[in-house]
Parts: structure tokens; sequence; C-alpha cells
């Protein structure tokens, strides 16, 4: 009852001086209509299980005691006639029996335990149809069979019905009938357990619960009264048995009233607070859609999910339980999220000291672009660019196109005689000035300009009378027989059948495929995984898409050249096929497109940087607006070859598949630009701790082949030492032509391009503690590859040591684990990685470094 009464004064609190006066005082109804039947809807919905259940709960009670009754009663009668009744006593009157009360007489009042009469089963069975049975069953039936908004008007004078006739017929009327000996303190303590279990689960409204209690009150006192004043001799209720009965039936009503009516005022106080909301809610969507309307229908949620990330961490914030701990943690998350870049590190504010100076240049530079100011007078400085621009007048041109993609020889003429001619003109520029040391290094460059002319004029001879016939014509045109792609040597198939290893002899598959290694690897990895069949892909216009795609890497590169594109397709496979979830969620598609984005990843790439053509001017740089430049280059000009007739080997893929396989290979290349690194490691980590699913989820499967693609490009520092250190010198002497053209130009020479200021360890440990590290730790912890982690983290701690030591100018020939002598890499003399290439020159409208071949 305390309950009840807290819950009457919280629902008094919830709308104070509202609930009240718009209800009825005595019936506690509303008073307007609409508003009672939306509450008789609110309540049938909330209670009607309840209500149900209770009913089912007072029918198994009900029925348990009835045939408790029915199976002892006949005996207890039996043996009241046997003994007691007037037959067996004869002549023998009640006040004799009173005064002298012979052994084996009855001369007792009844003991309530026992029947002290005759009894008939019929009667206990006509009151348990009439009281049990078949009020019950009108609930159930109206309950199932009424429409839920008549249901909802009636269920309260349904509930009275159930009550009155179990408590009245079934108790009250059947004691004095079947029982009239039972004290009256039996059917009370039964009738005040029925009230308190009905009105309280069976949340019956108090008016109904007064009228029903003031029957059963008036029920008990009218049937009761009379037996106890006529037959005060025999039955064992007496006067004051009675009259404590009768209160505490009575007392046991009011409690039940009262509580009956605060729960009724609360729960009409809730119902009212929940109609005034959403009535004031259903306002408001009505304006939304009126607005909606007004604006064309153009109005959504255009919050971010950061923006209600936000919104919610600031509600949390305003609740006054949170202790300062938690007030500053949520604080300190607001900072995070405030960050402009999410998904890469501050690392402005945590290298600090930990970097050397040209360790935070190139980091700063090539990876992870400063976010922050250095004071304004820095921000008023011309930039270097600007000062360049001042000397060169136009910005350095595109490299010539290939050999293989040239359409005619006077077309390929023409464009090396415009190359070498701007070319001129800028040496020209440059040499105006009155220093003699650009004098005499414009004058080398014109030298070099001179010679590289026939190798421009003869381009397009050199393509007539290769040894590799160019194919033109539909699938089913002729390939020879002793074609070494289709036909490869016993020594190529040898180092193929290998080609699963992580640590893969490419240089030695170089040299067996005659400087044909991407064309070799590629036709193996296409047939072995049946792709020429899964997309009737004609296999003549493939060798010709191949080939000039390998034609499209340029071999007077140290590095970026096809021996790379042939180690990143085949670091790409191994990846794809050493880990079975992975295999099981790659698809023919997905092989198709993760094959093709590996082999065009670097093609036609001019051996410098994004951020040289950018602040060079490049027209590369200005047509992709200095954003992905070398990607997106990539990117258009292999589709440009697969574009002709000749070499669109997808030409029997359906648009639908033709644009997937495209999207995909466009992503994957794009995801190679290092200023992407930080931002795609952080999204896949995120993914894969909260519900990475690549083999449901498409974008997940796309993540997925954007880190397997980055991780084969950036792998050599994860391969054996034997590997690692060739890939160094050619990835350095690469460098030094870049640094070397950045000298003659008159730029700041880019970090670790000065091949005058050497320090490899710097280098190597920057690259792999900020790029290799972090993408292959994140990819370890979705697909386990303990060797490869074990490998790196053995070439990591080497540099570390050599760096530690003071090496700066040296590799060694042997990695961690070896103990041949360091061999040094003099500044101007590294080893000309073009040695192990077919020589094919290009036109180039960028002079070479002095060490270029």
């Amino acid at each position: 009852m305390m309950l009840g009464s807290q819950a009457g004064d919280g629902a008094a609190s919830l709308t104070p001086g509202i609930t009240r006066p718009r209800l009825h005082p005595i019936t506690l109804s509303f008073r307007e209509r609409e508003m009672e039947a939306e509450y008789e809807r609110f309540f049938l919905e909330k209670h009607q299980f309840a209500w149900r259940r209770t009913m089912y709960l007072l029918f198994s009670a009900g029925t348990c005691l009835y045939a408790y009754v029915m199976i002892r009663s006949p005996t207890d009668g039996e043996n009241w006639e046997h003994n007691y009744s007037r037959e067996a006593k004869g002549s023998i009157m009640e006040k004799e029996i009173g005064a002298a009360c012979p052994p084996g007489w009855f001369c007792m009042q009844c003991d309530p335990d026992y029947i002290c009469n005759a009894y008939h089963l019929s009667w206990d069975l006509a009151f348990w149809i009439c009281s049990i049975l078949m009020p019950c069953l009108l609930l159930v039936i109206a309950s199932y069979r009424l429409r839920p908004v008549q249901l909802a008007r009636f269920i309260h004078l349904l509930s009275s019905i159930f009550i009155l006739a179990y408590a009245g017929l079934g108790l009250i009327v059947r004691y004095e009938v079947v029982e009239p000996m039972t004290p009256v303190f039996q059917p009370a303590l039964i009738c005040i357990m029925l009230i308190f279990v009905s009105c309280m689960f069976m949340r019956l409204r108090f008016i109904y619960t007064v009228v029903s209690i003031s029957i059963i009150v008036v029920l008990f006192f009218a049937i009761y009264a009379p037996h106890v004043a006529n037959d005060p001799v025999l039955s064992p209720s007496t006067a004051k048995t009675y009259v404590m009965s009768v209160l505490a039936l009575l007392v046991s009503g009011v409690v039940a009233s009262f509580n009956t009516y605060e729960t009724e005022v609360f729960n009409r106080a809730q119902f009212l607070a929940s109609y005034t909301l959403q009535k004031t809610n259903a306002k408001l969507t009505n304006q939304l859609k009126v607005l909606q309307k007004a604006y064309g229908n153009k109005v959504a949620d255009l919050d971010s999910p950061l923006e209600k990330s936000v919104m919610l961490l600031r509600s949390m914030m305003a609740d006054p339980s949170n202790s300062p701990a938690h007030l500053v943690t949520i604080g300190q998350i607001l900072t995070l999220l405030a960050s402009s870049n999410l998904l890469a590190p501050d690392l402005e504010n945590q290298v600090g000291e930990l970097l050397d100076n040209e360790q935070e240049q190139w980091l700063f530079t090539e990876i992870a672009p400063r976010r922050k100011t250095r004071n304004r007078l820095a921000s008023r400085r011309r930039s270097i660019t600007a000062d360049i621009s001042a000397k060169i007048d136009m910005p350095i041109a595109e490299s010539v196109s290939n050999a293989n993609i040239m359409a005619s020889s006077s077309q390929s003429n023409a464009k090396g005689l415009d190359t070498i001619s701007r070319d001129t003109a800028s040496v020209e520029r440059v040499s105006s000035g009155t220093n003699m040391e650009k004098a005499e290094s414009a004058n080398a460059i014109v030298e070099r300009i001179k010679q590289s002319r026939s190798s421009v004029a003869s381009a397009a001879e050199r393509e007539k009378s290769s040894s590799s016939p160019v194919l033109i014509a539909p699938a089913g045109a002729f390939l020879p027989v002793n074609d070494d792609y289709f036909n490869p040597s016993p020594e190529v198939a040898l180092l193929l059948a290998k080609s699963t290893e992580f640590n893969w002899p490419i240089f030695d598959f170089l040299d067996a495929t005659k400087g044909k290694p991407l064309s070799v690897l590629s036709f193996y990895l296409f047939k072995r995984a049946d792709l020429f069949s899964a997309f009737n892909i004609p296999v003549d216009i493939f060798r010709n898409f191949i080939s000039a795609i390998e034609n499209g890497y340029r071999t007077d590169l140290p590095y970026h050249n096809s021996i790379h594109a042939s180690d990143v397709l085949q670091c790409t496979n191994y990846f794809l096929f050493s880990n079975d979830n992975i295999s099981k969620v790659a698809g023919d598609i997905d092989l198709l497109s993760i094959y093709v984005a590996a082999i065009i990843h670097d093609h036609d790439h001019p051996g410098f940087n994004n951020n040289f053509l950018v602040n060079t001017y490049d027209t590369k740089a200005i047509m992709y607006n200095d954003r992905s430049v070398l990607e997106n280059h990539h990117l258009a000009s292999a589709f440009s070859v697969m574009n002709k007739p000749e070499n669109n080997f997808l030409c029997n893929l359906s648009k639908s598949d033709f644009r997937s396989v495209r999207e995909a290979i466009i992503e994957m290349v794009l995801a190679t630009d290092l200023s992407q690194h930080f931002p795609l490691i952080s999204m896949f980590k995120s993914k894969v701790s909260s519900n990475f699913d690549p083999y449901e989820t498409r974008e997940d499967r796309m993540l997925l082949w954007k880190i397997l693609i980055k991780c084969a490009d950036v792998s050599n520092p994860t391969k054996s030492w034997t590997l690692y250190e060739r890939w160094c010198r050619l990835i350095l002497e690469e460098f030094f032509r870049q640094g070397d053209l950045e000298k003659r130009m008159g730029l700041q020479v880019s970090p670790y391009m000065d091949r005058d200021n050497l320090n490899i360890p710097s280098s190597q440990s920057g690259f792999i503690e900020f790029v290799v590290l972090p993408l292959f730790e994140a990819y370890d912890k979705w697909a386990p590859i303990p060797p490869i982690m074990v490998e790196l983290q053995r070439n990591r701690e080497f540099w570390i040591m050599l760096k530690s030591q003071g090496v700066t100018t040296t590799i060694p020939a042997s990695g961690p684990s070896g103990s041949l002598p360091m061999l040094g890499v003099p500044p101007q003399t590294a080893p000309p990685p073009a040695q192990q290439l077919p020589p094919q020159p290009h036109g180039n409208n960028i002079p070479p470094g002095p060490q270029q071949v």
C-alpha cells in the first residue's frame, strides 16, 4: 500500500494541476470522450497479456480448490451422517446433550476442518460450473471475439462480472448452501485474497473496484447475519467471529479501492503525458511535411554520423550524475572528434625529437602533410615553386608517349622533335642567368638531349623490328609456336611453379624471361585462375594489351619498371592464396580486378614523385589538380591503352561487369598513393575491430583489396635480405636521379634524394616505421602472417643498429643474420639496374641524371 501511495504521489507530480481537473472526480474518466477512447486502447495494449494471465491463474486456483473439496467432502459427510445425524442420535435433544454429553455423542461445535452436515457432490459441481467455469469461458471468448475497440470499452465490466461470480456465488453462497456449519472467516479470507489478486493484476478500474467490493460486502453481510443469529449453538461462527470477518473484508476492500484509485490516476497521468507528446510530435511532423513539400521534398536528416556523435556526447556531459573523470574523458573525445582529419594520426604533436631533420621532412612531405602553420611569418614567405616559376616560364612537360603506343612513325618523330624543342627552350631560359654553373649545367643537358634524338626518331622502327609480333586481329589469330608467353622454357616454368613463395627470386625470373617478366607472369596467373575461360578473354588481344602495358613501363628507370610491377603482382597473388579466408572471398571478378590493378599500378611512371611534379607545375599535376597525380596518370594511361580495339581484352564483358572491374581497379590504384596511407590504415583497423565482413559487404571487400595491393607495393622490407638489399639499391638510384635534377633546376633536394649527403639507415628505418610496419601490423591482426612480421622486425632492428653505429652511406651485402663484410655505396656510383633489362629508351622531356643509362 505504501508503494501504491508513492506511485500516486509520483503521478500527481508528473502533471501537477493538469491531470486531475481533466478527470471525472468519481469515475476518473477523462472528460473528453476522444481522449478516454484513446486511453482505453492504450490500457488494452499495455495490460491485455497480464489480464489474461491473471484470469487463467484465478481459474486454476478456483478449480484446484473445488477439486480438493469434492475429493475430501464425501468422506466427511458420510462420517457425520453415520455418527452425528439426528437419525443416529434418536430422540436426544440438543439441550440434553449440552447438559450431559455422553461419550460418542455429538456435543460440541463443528470442527472447521470437516463437513458437519450431509454432503451432495452435485451442488459443488453446479457451483463450479456457474461461478468458475462459465465466467472464465465468457471472458476468454469475449477477449478473442470482440473487436479491440469493444474489448477496450467493456474489459473492466467483464472483470467485475468474473469477480462477483467468483466471490459472491462461488464462495459466499456456496459456503452457505454446501457447508453451512463452516466458520465465516474461511469465505472471508478467500474473498480478501481474491479481491487483492484480481484488482492488482487485472488492473481493475477504481469505480468498478468500489462497486464490486461493495456488492461482495453487502452479500456477505446479508447471507451470514441470519445464519449466525439463528444457529448459535451448533455453528462455530460466533457473533465476534462474524463481526471480525466483516470488518476485515470491509477494510481490505477500502485499501484495495484506495490503491486502485492511486494506480489509475498514475496510469492516466502517464498516458496524458504520452498523449500530449504524441500530439505535439504529430503537429511537428505535419509541420515538417509542410516544409518538405515547400522545399520540393528535399529536406532530410542532413546531420552526419560525426555531428550526431558529438551531440550525443554533449548531452552525456550535461548529465549531473557524471563523475569528474568521466567528464574529462568525454571532453578529450570531443577534442579528438574536432580534428580536421579523423582518419590520420596527429604526428605533429607526437614525433618531436624522435626523428632527425631529414626523416621529419620526408614524413611531412610524402605521407602526412602538416596541418598547422608554424607562424605568421612562415605563411607569408614565398613558396619554393614561386621561386622556381620566376626562373622557369613554362612547366616541365610530360614524357613522350612510348613507342608501343605510337600511332605512326611520323607522329612519333613529331612528338619527339616538339619535346626536344621545348626542352631546348627550357635549357636556354635556365642558362640565361649570369651564373656559370647554370650555364655549364645547361650545356650538359643540351648534349644529352642531342644524344636522345636518334632514340626518339627510331622508336617506331624498333617497334616494327621487334621479334614479338603485334596482333590486332580478333581471337584466334596466329601465335608463334615458340612464344614464351604460352610455352615458357623449362627454366621459366620452374620459376613460375615457385611463384607462390613469398621470397620469390624475381630477378632470376627477369633474366629467364629475357626482360619480359610482367607479360609472362600475367599470362601464367590468368591461365592458372582460368580467367580466359571465365570471361571469354581473347588470348591474342590480351597479349597485345599486356605487351603494350609492359612496354609502357620505362626500362631506363631503376625501380619503377616492369620488374616492380611483376613483384607487386606476385606478392598480391601470394596474399590472395596464402590465406583461406581471403581466397574464399575473392571471386573471378575480384581476381580479374586485382590482377589488372597490380599490373598497371605504376604504368608510365616518369621516375619522379608527386611532390616533384606538383612543385614543377608538370602537365600531369595541372591535369589532375595536384591530387594523386601519378596514380591518376597510371590509370588514365593504362585505360588509354586498353581503349584501343586491338588491346581491349575485356571486350566480351557485360557493361555492368566492366563497370565493376573498372571501379575496383581505380579504387585499388588510387589507394597506392602514400598520402592516403594513414586514413586507409585507420579505416581498416576500425572496421576489423568492429564489424569487418568482406564476405557479405562489398565496401569491406574493396577495403581488403586496397590493403592487399598496398602491402604488395611496399613489401620490399618484408623480404629476405638478398631481395631487400637489391631493391634498396634500385630505389636509391632512382631517388638520386630526381635529386640530381632538382639540384640542376635550383630546387630544394627532396629528403633522401641527395647522393652527396646519404643517410640510408635513416631513410629505410623511417619508411619501415611509418609506412610498412603500421600497414602490415594492421593486416596481421586480421590475417596473421608471423614469418613476414618476423622478417620485417629483423630488418627494422638491423637498420636501427646501423643508424646507432653512425653508418650512413653504405648498404650491407649481408643482412641481419649474415657475416659478409660491408660493401660501400659510393655517392656517385650506384649499380646501374638497367643492365638487367633489355634496352628500350623512351623519349623524355626531363633531362636524365648523370648516372642514367
